[in-house]
């Protein structure tokens, strides 16, 4: 008779070769899984964002610092940090009472200067015919005619005085120099500036 312990080693090892044979069997006879599988799905336009995630800094290609080119009190910044602009656009008003009057005191400078002109000029003509007459003296005919020249190199200065204060008058308003993306404005509304002051 065979010892006990050999029939059971005997009928464990059994049922193990059966388990193998049974588990290679059903692997054989499950099919096999295709990787050719297909999505269908509804195609659209939209926008996509674009997101770069990276470590570095970022430098405009170019950069200007606006400066005032007068003296007075910032009244208006119209625009606000980051805001695109345009060239050309206005983005600062400074105080321009002081400019419009003086724009004002040049034209009346000149309006009165070119009366006193066509003044001097009529009264060196009126002595020149004297002087051809024989009735008045060369030298009153030269005065009159060297007062007449004045007078308008007068209005010539006037002219340039009042072009002068138009352009002072213009700085009042401050533009964009170039277009893009504004930065931090580095005085608030209501303080004072300075002509190119850093």
């Amino acid at each position: 008779m065979k010892h006990p312990q050999t029939l059971v080693l005997s009928l464990g090892m059994l049922l193990m070769l059966t388990a193998v044979g049974c588990s290679r069997r059903a692997k054989a006879q499950r099919p096999a899984k295709s990787n050719n599988s297909i999505q269908i799905g509804l195609a659209v336009i939209k926008d996509v964002p674009i997101q770069v995630r990276a470590s570095g800094r970022v430098t405009p290609f170019s950069s200007v610092a606006v400066k005032s080119q007068v003296d007075g009190e910032l009244e208006r910044a119209l625009f606000n940090e980051g805001d695109e602009l345009k060239l050309g656009e206005t983005i600062l008003v400074i105080d321009s009472r002081l400019a419009e009057s003086a724009v004002r005191q040049a034209e009346e400078n000149l309006l009165r200067d070119k009366s006193l002109a066509a003044s001097a000029e009529a009264e060196a003509h009126r002595n020149e015919i004297l002087f051809k007459e024989g009735i008045g003296s060369a030298e009153l005919a030269e005065q009159s005619r060297t007062a007449a020249d004045a007078s308008r190199a007068t209005i010539a200065a006037d002219e340039v005085a009042l072009e002068n204060a138009e352009l002072e008058l213009s700085f009042c308003r401050i533009a964009s120099p170039i277009p893009g993306r504004v930065g931090k404005p580095l005085v608030d509304v209501g303080n004072a500036v300075r002509s190119n002051e850093e």
